[in-house]
């Protein structure tokens, strides 16, 4: 009996799906497979005259589907929050670098190291010993303070040169989520977009 041979079949996992015969006519053909740990899905009544076969959603639904997830999960993103709070981090970390009161503490530091080292000078010879070792202890520590802070040191210039590298990086991530939200398809076909497949 062809009624018992299908049900059979469909209880062992054969499935129907559509699939594309081709992309220029947009002809679909029906594919049988065995899929037996696909759930039967049925469309129609069970009870009727013909047979159905359950089916598996097209590929293209799938990959349809899993996309539209992925931007609904994207658009619920902060992109420009982030954006924003990090080139406000930026620029609170380049006011600080570039401050006067920073300047000035250096300068008043170097003073204090100069009036430390006078003192010393003036000192009795029995507290001399001790106290110069104390002094060229600070003098080697403000040593490397200047050298850090120094307007040529290395060290400050690499800072400031990240600093700017940060800004430059939180105004593409700004223009980037300014682009996103107004072509929100770019993140599936490319900034270009369909028409260069033509």
């Amino acid at each position: 009996d062809p009624q018992e041979t299908i049900e059979t079949l469909v209880d062992n996992g054969m499935r129907a799906r559509l699939k594309t015969g081709s992309f220029i006519t947009g002809q679909l053909f029906v594919d049988l497979s065995m899929q037996p740990v696909s759930p039967a899905r049925y469309l129609g009544d069970q009870q009727g005259e013909l047979p159905e076969l359950p089916t598996l959603p097209q590929k293209l639904d799938e990959i349809a589907n899993s996309l539209t997830s992925l931007l609904e999960k994207v658009e619920t993103f902060p992109l420009e929050e982030i954006g924003i709070r990090l080139l406000g981090t930026v620029e609170g970390m380049e006011n600080i670098v570039t401050s006067p009161a920073l300047n000035n503490g250096m300068v008043s530091l170097q003073q204090a190291a100069a009036g430390i080292s006078t003192l010393v000078t003036n000192l009795d010879a029995s507290v001399l010993p001790a106290t110069q070792t104390a002094l060229d202890a600070a003098r080697e520590a403000l040593g490397g303070v200047r050298d850090v802070t120094a307007p040529t040191s290395p060290v400050r210039y690499n800072l400031e040169q990240a600093l700017k590298e940060l800004g430059a990086t939180a105004r593409s991530l700004r223009e980037l989520t300014d682009f996103l939200e107004q072509n929100p398809s770019a993140l599936i076909l490319g900034r270009s977009g369909p028409e260069e497949d033509e």
